[in-house]
């Protein structure tokens, strides 16, 4: 899911229901802008989603991994 905790903008969560396993996975863009992470789609036990502005690259989110597709 998406959130911010006021610092680093929108970025890219996990969490297994509890406050206390909620994490933020990555600082995709280091510093306070966010990530633009944008249309989150779950397939297949991946996550996969977009960047903006549009880059045309695909992410994925498989196994605590973050892999870029061009």
């Amino acid at each position: 899911f998406l959130a911010t905790d006021g610092f680093f903008g929108d970025e890219l969560y996990v969490t297994a229901g509890t406050e206390a396993s909620t994490r933020r996975l990555t600082d995709m863009i280091l510093g306070q802008s966010g990530a633009g992470i944008t249309h989150l789609t779950a397939y297949q036990g991946s996550l996969y989603f977009r960047r903006s502005p549009a880059t045309d690259t695909l992410y994925q989110r498989k196994n605590g991994a973050i892999l870029r597709f061009q």
